[in-house]
Formats: C-alpha cells, structure tokens, sequence
C-alpha cells in the first residue's frame, strides 16, 4: 500500500486534489478556531456586506455576510465540517454494506442471484430520486441523511466488488485453499478482501463526491440538514432569492461545493488509473 499511495502522489494532478482536500478537512476539523466568527452570530447593521474588494466592503468580513448578517466565511468554514462528515460517514456505510453484499454475491451462487436482483431494482431508481423520497417520507436530518445515503449508494460497491470476487476466485490459491478445507468465510476474509481493498477505495471516493452533492442538493431542498445547521446547501438555499443583489451569498458555497467534489473525483481517477491492475 506504501508504493501505491507513493505511486498515486507523483501526479501532479494527485498533490493539488490532495492539497485542497486537506485544507476543507481541516478547516472542518478546526472550524471553531478558524472561524473569524460564530457561524450563527447574527448583526442587522451589517446584513449584506459585500466581500471585501468591492465597494462598501471591510477586512472584518473578508467575504461579507447574508441577509441576517452572519459571517459568510465563517459559515463556510463550519458547514464544511457537515458537509464533509456526511459525505466521509455516508460512504464509509454505503462501502460497508455494499462491499460485505458484494463478496457475499461474488462467492455464494446461491445469493448472487437475489443480491444482484434487488440492485438492479434499485438501480432503476436515480439515487437523488430515491434518496428525496425517502428523506420526504422520514425526515431530515443528519444522521437519518447519512443512512438515506447509505442505503441508497451501495449497490455501486456491490456490482463492482462482485465482478472482483468473480475473477479472484478462480485463481489457484483459491482453489489450493478450497481443496485444503478452508471454510468460505476464512477464503473472503483473509484470501479475497485484501484484495479488493484497493479497488474499494476508488469507490469511495467517487462515492463520498456524490454523497456530498446530494446532501446538499437535498438541504437546498429543505430535507436535508436543518436550516439553523449551517451547510454549503443551506447556505445555497437562503441565498437564492439574493443572486441579483448579494451574488456572494450562493456563490461561495457553491464555489467549495464545486472544489472538494472536483477534488475528490480527480483523486479518485488518480486512484482507479494507478491502481488498476495492468494487462499486457
């Protein structure tokens, strides 16, 4: 793993999604002491500052405030700490129940048939669809959004990971480990699953840039996160009615919305073309 993420790093592609990935995660991680401000503080006075290089603006908010006159850049800095944890948490669970169903599929006959049919079912449905109906139905909220996304995202680590456990399991030492009485269990776990922890992690990626996206497609919406939590699509929903006049309001979330996604997706094709397994 040590050559591959040195083999991932020599891109320079690599170092510049990785720079900025970090510097979203620890803004997120050292939010309350980056913000300049309380991200709910609010001051009538100052409602709908502009950014400070425009006329009328001030170094006191670098990125002017809202309607309510809260600090944009504070809020930025505390929504990406939501932002990022639903998209890192709803991946990591999306993984773990599509990569356990994928080795299930890929190993047992008897499940591949019933696992592969209730993800084609699902796939009949968009994601973003689905995940609004469910999230309409239920509620809101940040851990009922981070199983909505959970739920609905792991068929694409199930497909995968099965057509891997698929071609893994025709190889000798599969067969070496059959024949010798190894249970079907012990061959996943020890034999198979560190092997396909690779191609996982490409998923992941790609899994947590959509998660993040449709978190906040849905708080644009109004079901996801609660409005008084400050997110990068809640901001985007109170700043709609004020694209003519505070342009800054929707545009500065939606700026990192459109950064840590393509960040993300770019290190996430890094991931696939060096880690992929090369055929001659």
């Amino acid at each position: 793993m040590v050559k591959q993420f040195k083999k991932v790093m020599r891109s320079p592609i690599s170092w510049i999604a990785f720079t900025l990935i970090t510097v979203f995660v620890l803004c997120a991680v050292l939010s309350p002491i980056l913000a300049p401000y309380d991200a709910g503080a609010q001051n009538l006075r100052e409602r709908f500052v502009p950014p400070f290089w425009m006329e009328g603006g001030s170094l006191n908010h670098i990125l002017g405030t809202d309607d309510l006159g809260r600090d944009i850049l504070s809020r930025l800095i505390y929504g990406s700490r939501t932002s990022i944890a639903v998209g890192f948490l709803a991946a990591c669970f999306s993984g773990g129940i599509g990569i356990t169903l994928g080795l299930l599929s890929g190993y047992f006959s008897k499940l591949d048939g019933i696992i592969m049919r209730i993800a084609d079912i699902q796939l009949a449905f968009p994601q973003i669809l689905l995940s609004l109906s469910i999230v309409a139905i239920f509620g809101g909220g940040f851990t009922k959004l981070i199983l909505v996304l959970g739920i609905t995202g792991w068929v694409s680590y199930a497909r995968v990971i099965r057509s891997e456990v698929l071609s893994i399991k025709t190889s000798d030492y599969i067969l070496a480990a059959q024949t010798e009485g190894v249970g079907g269990a012990r061959i996943l776990l020890r034999h198979i699953l560190p092997n396909i922890i690779a191609r996982a992690v490409t998923i992941s990626t790609f899994q947590m840039a959509t998660a993040i996206i449709t978190e906040s497609s849905l708080s644009f919406l109004g079901l996801g996160i609660p409005p008084n939590v400050p997110t990068w699509g809640n901001m985007l929903q109170s700043g709609q009615l004020f694209v003519d006049s505070a342009w800054w309001l929707s545009f500065f979330p939606g700026l990192c919305i459109m950064l840590i996604v393509l960040s993300i997706n770019l290190l996430g094709d890094v991931l696939r073309d060096s880690l992929a397994p090369k055929t001659s």
